[in-house]
């Protein structure tokens, strides 16, 4: 019976083991629950040559910042409640030079002409594994100018 026991603890050890270590997350649309892997919700750093002709036509603020992995998780409240509301994240790909290479982002919130006003506060990810600085391991991420954050690959 021991034998037994063991065989199926290290039968779920391995299993466990094997299993995949993607982050997933919930979300629910019409009634049901699907767990959805976070890689693929993950947005795209747009890049542009300049940032002159971006600029936020909804207000917005950045709650935290954090490097997880390849991408950037941005905590922004605004206010809204009625109409699709959009976060792009921009960069001119300009680096400083400086140790670690510093560069900035800059995130632009689209509010879709909502005039509502319940305060949301949401969790926005984006893929930065097109801001490595090659030959390096780091790079200071500024965001908007207020935030910076470490990128280690």
């Amino acid at each position: 019976m021991k034998l037994k026991s063991l065989y199926l603890l290290a039968l779920v050890l391995v299993v466990v083991g094997c299993s995949s270590s993607k982050k997933t997350t919930e979300t629910v649309s019409s009634g049901k629950t699907e767990s959805v892997a976070i890689k693929d919700n993950l947005k795209k750093v747009t890049v542009v040559d300049t940032f002159d002709k971006y600029n936020n036509r909804g207000s917005f603020k950045i709650g935290s910042t954090a490097v997880i992995n390849n991408s950037i998780e941005v905590e922004v409240t605004y206010s809204g409640g009625c109409a699709q509301h959009n976060f792009t994240l921009y960069s001119t790909e300009n680096y400083q030079k400086s140790l670690p290479p510093k560069l900035s982002l800059l995130l632009v919130h689209d509010n879709g002409g909502d005039a509502c006003r319940e305060q949301i506060t949401e969790t926005i990810l984006f893929n930065i594994e097109s801001t490595q600085y090659e030959g390096i391991k780091t790079v200071l991420l500024i965001v908007n100018q207020d935030f910076q954050v470490e990128y280690n690959y």
